[in-house]
């Protein structure tokens, strides 16, 4: 980004390129953590705090509030890539202006959502904090769409690609699927065991998937290390 900060006009078709590629590389992790916090987050949250006091209750309480992060988490990283390339651009203001309304729009939403949800009980835990990771969901969504409007108009459309999105989306929902299952049928066990025997196989599953899909971005070391397995990994570059 500094360089084609000093190249300035002359690097925007490199600049594009260079954004799309970051694009589709964020998407391929932020994807199956949206997908796995929306599906399988009480199994996250129970794994990491379902201890001592914090009971099943505290646990479904934190996996709502999670939700609504994770709804606005794909459009967060992806705006953040949007910040630097007009950084790139030598343009800080837009962004600025941008996050403040994102920060606006976050708090009003959120203060009537609150206590909406303030009145919803689950397991005697109220909602309320919901509202605000909710409202903060949708705002960065807001972001991110003015972010890319502008930058478009600067260097062009910028794009993740809508089909390998959908391929990422179509396995990480297949993974859950299947991490609901093992769910389903696993016996009482400890949670952070419960969370390992779940989420395991959820990411294993997902980015076996996405390479069967074609997925470019999907050389992940877990790929490389199933062409290893299967005696297909190329050799290292002589020096």
């Amino acid at each position: 980004m500094p360089e084609l900060a000093r190249q300035r006009g002359t690097a925007l078709d490199e600049l594009r390129r260079r954004v799309e590629a970051g694009l589709r590389r964020i998407a391929l992790y932020v994807v199956p953590s949206v997908v796995g916090y929306l599906v399988l987050g009480e199994v996250v949250v129970a794994g990491l705090y379902q201890t001592g006091d914090f009971g099943r209750g505290d646990t479904l309480q934190v996996y709502v509030v999670l939700a609504g992060y994770a709804i606005g988490l794909l459009a967060t990283t992806n705006s953040r890539l949007f910040a630097s390339a007009f950084f790139a651009l030598r343009d800080t203001r837009t962004p600025a202006r941008y996050a403040f309304v994102r920060v606006v729009l976050a708090a009003v939403l959120g203060f009537g959502l609150m206590f909406q949800l303030d009145q919803i009980e689950v397991m005697g835990r109220r909602l309320g904090a919901a509202g605000l990771s909710f409202a903060a969901g949708v705002a960065a969504w807001v972001e991110w769409g003015l972010l890319r409007r502008s930058l478009q108009a600067q260097i062009g459309a910028v794009s993740a690609g809508a089909l390998l999105l959908a391929k990422m989306f179509l396995a990480a929902g297949a993974a859950a699927a299947i991490g609901r299952l093992i769910l389903h049928v696993l016996p009482p066990l400890d949670p952070l065991l419960t969370a390992a025997c779940v989420l395991i196989p959820y990411a294993a599953l997902y980015f076996g998937l996405v390479e069967v899909l074609g997925v470019a971005e999907a050389a992940t070391p877990l790929s490389r290390i199933l062409r290893r397995s299967r005696g297909t990994e190329p050799p290292p570059p002589s020096i």
